[in-house]
């Protein structure tokens, strides 16, 4: 059961700090230019359609990669694309039974918390 926490605060946590290495607590700057210009649109609209405020964990991941410069390396996003995974049949897939090999999650867990740690 802690291992369900773990995966939950992991992605949490990667996503938070990939937004925090923008620079700006908006949000905007971690969204690709035309999202970003979508939002600006709806607030300066008087009846906006705005739109969905949902992240796309991985496109924030590889959009923040390629803005950013990061060099994290294939294990390092093999293993945020485990977690992510993990991570929706957590959330997303429940009553549905979850199972895994517990030995691959402290590998996971070190390769996300050494790239939090860049961020």
């Amino acid at each position: 059961m802690h291992w369900l926490w773990a995966v939950s605060a992991l992605r949490l946590a990667m996503q938070t700090f990939i937004v925090g290495s923008f620079g700006t607590a908006a949000g905007l700057e971690s969204m690709p230019p035309k999202r970003a210009e979508a939002f600006i649109r709806a607030i300066r609209e008087p009846s906006p359609p705005y739109p969905s405020s949902r992240m796309d964990f991985p496109a924030l991941y590889s959009y923040a990669k390629e803005r950013q410069g990061w060099e994290l390396g294939n294990d390092v996003d093999d293993a945020v694309d485990a977690l992510y995974d993990l991570r929706n049949q957590v959330q997303h897939f429940i009553p549905k039974a979850w199972s895994i090999e517990a030995c691959g999650l402290p590998d996971i867990t070190m390769k996300v918390l050494s790239a939090v740690s860049e961020l």
